[in-house]
């Protein structure tokens, strides 16, 4: 295929994250890096953990990485294989994208070390609730003759994590036995006393979860000078001006960015420029072989969009392949189209290259917005209407809910359908906000939908789904200021919701509301997360008057018979 994602030489850095709390069940609580004292660091070093998480979201290039690191790694010789999570049950043979079956039948014969890239954990979720965990236990009954000899990497989305029974997962099915202290040096040592650890015997034995950096602004200017663009400072001023800083610093969403800047000269928001990148993806589709209207291509790849989402199958059989055990057929998909136009179709860059035989859409925020695009038409039908609203919303034991397979898709279907945003949201307010591009709704909207996530953090009947950091980055625009000064003040003695409003400030760039933040951070007395949220605001946001004060209280040391 042509016109793939160029190659740019960026160096990715990974941040060490805090460990899920003991005293409070953390399933599903939020990833956080470090906030001082832990210095992110690169492939060299994540290579050398025996049992490590990437964790990034949707289009900061976490695939991209590991398959890119797998390819390097097994160019210098190494055993290296990359492997979808989603096909280790079912087609272990046939799941390598790097490496293959007879490589890995080698390795468990010698005594060498291999490294494994697993992605995903959210693809794999998408079959199943359980896929995840069988596929681990598969995992490791392939390899359990030679596990000690293995360094396994696994990406994941950040909902997709669950903070304290995967980690006992991975810690039950993948254990790596622990050097004994006399065989550790003093500078491990020093290391787990500085970050707390009682025992310097349990060094390796946790697993490692790491954040995929976003690109910094150099890493932006870098990106966009290798690509050719033109006035690359106006472009970052209008990257923040339109809300689109954080968009801008994952490679996938910047180079939708840069096709944009490049056509008009100007930037909207996600749901805008998404639209275009779409547009100008099915625009260059090579029809030399074969002939089609244009007009009928979205109406196609939202069908293939949305048959991703209904079976749960992130893989799409190209036909005439030899393949006839992974993915869907898109002809039972397309059923009126000639096979050589689906062929033209999948070889389009909305999809990856062709793997044994399967391809799959290349950006996951495409796909859903594809897909949510197909469902608000199937809405727009009456006859179809009470149908789909009943696969999107269920009923059980008397409540609503969420039907799980559809929610990746529901950030950019309540965009496009107000009565489902209505439902929706009522059940979940947090949808908007985990995808989507929630600031393309009125200001009144933006208003009812935060205060609704704020009282339901507030009173522990969230899902979290709204507390990452991409997240909050969709809803913390300015004209809200006012709103979340109300709210710091309101709810100063919940933790949870100070946390949540903490990261909000600084990533808003909210200064009207550090005073009351600035009182936190400088309290002993309050919890440690929303301490952290409260002095990141300070220190990313406010005056030299307010960062030194917070500073000095930092410095203080508690006089204990106060």
């Amino acid at each position: 295929m042509s016109g793939r994602e160029p190659i740019v030489p960026l160096v990715r850095r990974f941040s060490p994250t805090l460990s899920p709390s003991d005293d409070e069940s953390t399933d599903s609580e939020a990833v956080h890096p470090y906030l001082f004292g832990k210095n992110s660091s690169g492939w060299e070093v994540i290579e050398e953990k025996r049992r490590c998480v990437i964790i990034a979201d949707a289009g900061a290039g976490k695939t991209h990485e590991m398959l890119a690191r797998a390819r390097y790694s097994a160019e210098r010789g190494r055993y290296a294989f990359f492997i979808r999570i989603e096909n280790i049950r079912e087609a272990f043979a046939s799941a390598f994208d790097v490496g293959d079956a007879e490589s890995f039948e080698k390795w468990i014969g010698s005594e060498d070390d291999a490294w494994f890239f697993l992605d995903s954990v959210d693809e794999a979720l998408l079959q199943d609730p359980l896929a995840f965990e069988e596929a681990m236990r598969a995992f490791a009954a392939r390899i359990a003759d030679a596990r000690e000899r293995a360094y396994i990497i696994i990406s994941s989305r950040s909902y997709a994590w669950r903070a304290r029974t995967d980690r006992q997962l991975l810690d039950q099915l993948l254990p790596y036995e622990s050097p004994k202290a006399n065989e550790i040096g003093e500078e491990e040592i020093e290391e787990a006393v500085q970050t707390g650890m009682s025992d310097p015997n349990k060094l390796t034995n946790s697993i490692d979860v790491v954040i995929l950096d976003d690109l910094d602004e150099d890493d932006i200017r870098m990106f966009a000078a290798h690509l050719g663009a033109s006035d690359i400072e106006e472009m970052m001023q209008e990257i923040k001006k339109a809300g689109l800083s954080s968009l801008s610093s994952r490679p996938y969403d910047l180079l939708g960015i840069l096709t944009k800047w490049r056509s008009d000269r100007q930037l909207g928001g996600r749901l805008g420029y998404l639209k275009h990148s779409i547009a100008v993806q099915l625009d260059g589709i090579n029809w030399t072989a074969c002939s089609i209207d244009p007009s009928i291509l979205p109406e196609a790849v939202g069908r293939i969009a949305a048959s991703v989402i209904l079976t749960g199958k992130a893989e799409i059989r190209v036909p005439g392949s030899a393949n006839d055990e992974r993915g869907f057929d898109p002809i039972e998909v397309l059923p009126d189209w000639p096979r050589e136009n689906v062929v033209a179709l999948l070889d389009c860059t909305l999809f990856t290259d062709a793997v044994y035989g399967v391809v799959r859409f290349r950006h996951r925020d495409i796909r859903e917005l594809l897909a949510a695009e197909w469902f608000a038409d199937q809405l727009a039908n009456p006859e179809r209407r009470a149908e789909i609203e009943a696969m999107l919303i269920r009923e059980k034991y008397g409540e609503r809910i969420l039907t799980p397979r559809f929610r990746p898709m529901l950030p950019w279907l309540v965009l496009l359908d107000d009565r489902i945003r209505r439902e929706v949201t009522a059940i979940r307010p947090e949808i908007a906000v985990e995808g989507g591009d929630v600031a393309s709704l009125p200001v009144e909207e933006r208003r009812s939908l935060f205060h609704s996530i704020v009282e339901q953090i507030a009173e522990g009947k969230d899902d979290r789904g709204a507390r990452d950091n991409d997240a909050i980055a969709r809803i913390a625009h300015a004209d809200l200021s006012s709103d979340v000064a109300a709210l710091v003040e309101r709810h100063a003695e919940n933790d949870d919701a100070l946390f949540f409003l903490g990261r909000l400030v600084w990533q808003g760039q909210m200064t009207d509301c550090l005073p009351l933040l600035l009182d936190i951070a400088r309290s002993r007395s309050r919890g440690l997360y929303a301490r952290i949220a409260a002095t990141r605001a300070v220190f990313t946001t406010g005056s030299k008057e307010q960062r030194d004060t917070l500073w000095d209280s930092l410095l203080e040391v508690p006089n204990k018979h106060a």
